[in-house]
């Protein structure tokens, strides 16, 4: 499955399992550092999909937007009071249903009357033009530092 879905989005693509008892909820509120597709395998899962993030609404306040990095776990509470996240969505997944969630996006799953499969696809982790400039810059630098004595002098104080 990675490999189809790798071939049609040309980047690596991740691949987790969640199984979730009936009536509990799988992770708190949080954002992932992946774009992330989930598909419903069996039973039925509630959704809460916080409102979208942009440059006016980032995920959290101490956060940038486009995260390079997951979030710590927010609760309900915080985030329903911040007036930038209120639910957009609520979705009841059913088996074969797929969801689309961005990176950065604060989501949270609960199942509902029985047991919950999910699989969540996650794509472009570390594929951002600061990630490709580091993996161009560092071999460079390592590069010329090992040439070059003046770059491995001490910085001054």
């Amino acid at each position: 499955l990675c490999a189809a879905v790798e071939e049609v989005l040309n980047v690596a693509v991740g691949a987790n399992l969640y199984l979730t008892p009936a009536h509990s909820q799988g992770f708190a509120p949080h954002f992932d550092d992946i774009d992330a597709y989930v598909l419903q395998l069996s039973g039925t899962k509630t959704w809460t999909v916080y409102a979208p993030t942009s440059p006016s609404n980032p995920p959290h306040p101490d956060t940038p937007l486009l995260p390079r990095a997951s979030s710590r776990d927010f609760t309900h509470a915080e985030l329903l009071d911040s007036l930038h996240h209120k639910v957009a969505l609520s979705p009841v997944l059913h088996p074969g249903d797929l969801l689309y969630l961005p990176r950065g996006t604060i989501h949270a799953a609960a199942a509902t009357d029985s047991p919950s499969l999910h699989i969540t696809l996650s794509a472009h982790h570390r594929w951002t033009w600061a990630d490709a400039l580091l993996a161009i810059a560092a071999p460079t630098i390592l590069a010329a530092a090992a040439s070059t004595p003046l770059l491995r002098n001490s910085l001054p104080p």
